[in-house]
């Protein structure tokens, strides 16, 4: 499947944990998309050191690596943002009734089990991507406000 990623939507994508990617295939895999920037972190204060430097589009986070868990990297970064500026994949053996419902507490986008496939990673692009143009509708716009507002 060859699909290129729009100029308009260049992509910083943070991988966190020594499992996550197969870094120099995947790397090629997604630069070869198109605008791909990647960075990895294999310990939790680099992580969050690099998720303050680079607001990556995308970060893949093993759900647990040396140093720390994708529970602590949240904290450390503060939260996960539902605004659309960002998509967060919790990458796992599994996903245990457990991990799906911290998950959805915690605001993760989506848990991709090992093993994964191009066309795994290519369904993640594309979810985002819908994420960003659901956040431009006036109506999540205005739901956003009233959330804030309401804090």
């Amino acid at each position: 499947m060859s699909k290129k990623l729009s100029k308009d939507l260049p992509l910083n994508i943070l991988s966190v944990g020594t499992k996550i990617l197969v870094k120099d295939v995947m790397d090629q895999y997604l630069r070869s998309l198109g605008e791909v920037r990647t960075f990895y972190a294999a310990k939790l204060s680099t992580a969050v050191e690099s998720f303050k430097e680079r607001r990556p589009s995308i970060i893949f986070c093993e759900n647990s690596f040396p140093g720390g868990s994708a529970i602590e990297f949240i904290d450390g970064i503060g939260g996960l943002d539902s605004s659309g500026e960002s998509y967060f994949v919790l990458a796992a053996d599994a996903a245990p009734e457990e991990l799906v419902a911290l998950a959805m507490e915690l605001g993760i986008d989506e848990i991709l089990v090992r093993p994964f496939a191009a066309d795994d990673i290519l369904q993640v692009l594309d979810r985002y991507r819908d994420k960003c143009a659901l956040a431009e509708l006036d109506w999540v716009k205005d739901l956003r406000a009233a959330k804030s507002a309401a804090m």
